[in-house]
């Protein structure tokens, strides 16, 4: 299987944690337990047109998928960011529709880790 480094970067997430296996499995689950539940308040926030809220939001999440060296949703959390910052909403749902999509992804490539994971014990 071929892993988008953009997606998930493997490799930078793992020199992080010291290349603890066991870590690096309970990140991806704490990750996938989480994540879901500020999607949706960010969603809301959106919704509701609060800049703030979307700010703070999207704040935590760029640092979350930085950690994890998920580059292709930590810029779309940053746009995100950017935008509650100013209070701009013009662009906010087409660039929700991009996180969804780039969580897709994610939570897919995140899934296949886990997989393999439990392959090699």
């Amino acid at each position: 299987m071929v892993k988008d480094p953009a997606i998930l970067n493997h490799g930078a997430l793992m020199a992080r944690i010291d290349n603890d296996r066991q870590l690096y499995q309970v990140v991806l689950e704490m990750f996938l337990e989480k994540t879901p539940q500020t999607l949706v308040e960010l969603e809301l926030a959106i919704e509701q047109k609060d800049g703030e809220n979307i700010h703070f939001l999207a704040h935590k999440l760029k640092g979350t998928t930085a950690n994890l060296g998920a580059e292709i949703l930590k810029d779309s959390m940053l746009t995100l960011e950017q935008f509650g910052k100013n209070n701009n909403h013009s662009k906010t749902g087409a660039v929700l529709k991009d996180i969804k999509t780039g969580y897709a992804d994610l939570e897919k490539e995140i899934n296949n880790a886990l997989t393999d994971l439990d392959k090699d014990n």
